[in-house]
């Protein structure tokens, strides 16, 4: 991968919401797998064409994935709600135990 593809696919990622690339990604690996299915099943003369759409959805799968990878944790969502649980057994204040 050249440096000019490598920056376009990080401003790419960029662009694009985590929803959408998590879209991109499951459609790419239903069609690899279709294609999988096809090139399994295709009669002797056109599997080389088969072999190059499964390759293609192949790669096309790769990219979604490296997106996909290239996304912060802070992307993924708002911060997990802290729930105001404690262990058993743990101190409060005023010295007394939580357990029962």
């Amino acid at each position: 991968m050249t440096a000019r593809a490598a920056a376009a696919s990080v401003t790419e990622a960029w662009h694009l919401s985590v929803d959408a690339l998590w879209d991109q990604w499951v459609l790419a690996e239903l069609a690899t797998e279709l294609a999988l299915v096809l090139w399994r099943t295709a009669p002797v003369e056109e599997r080389s064409e088969a072999y190059r759409e499964y390759a293609s959805a192949l790669r096309q799968e790769a990219r979604a994935a490296a997106l996909l990878g290239r996304t912060r944790p802070a992307d993924v969502g708002p911060e997990p709600v802290v729930l105001p649980w404690r262990r058993i057994g743990a101190r409060v204040a005023g010295g007394e135990s939580t357990a029962a």
